[in-house]
């Protein structure tokens, strides 16, 4: 997802996830393990990203610049699989495997 033209934070209360930017291409340009590694990731404008919870267990708190609207909420892009797409899973365990590796 995209974010509108505004910042947004966005902390772990608890547990950890997978916090992940790419660039306009779909390539991963950064991760980050959040609970572990940090608390909290201040997202630019404009930066495409998604997220992967590690913990059985996760709260977060994200904070969106208003006014918020359903309708206009989520930018999806245009390289990933689209929610319920049965590609998705394989897609996100991908993700997943890169926070095992070495950065």
């Amino acid at each position: 997802m995209r974010t509108l033209p505004k910042r947004k934070p966005f902390l772990v209360l608890e547990g950890e996830l997978a916090f992940f930017t790419f660039d306009d291409s779909g390539s991963v340009a950064t991760t980050h393990v959040l609970g572990r590694e940090a608390i909290g990731i201040d997202i630019q404008p404009g930066v495409w990203h998604t997220l992967a919870v590690l913990s059985p267990h996760a709260v977060c708190y994200e904070v969106k610049p208003g006014p918020y609207s359903p309708a206009n909420d989520k930018d999806f892009a245009p390289w990933g699989p689209r929610e319920g797409d049965p590609d998705a899973p394989a897609y996100l365990e991908k993700l997943v495997a890169r926070t095992a590796a070495p950065r």
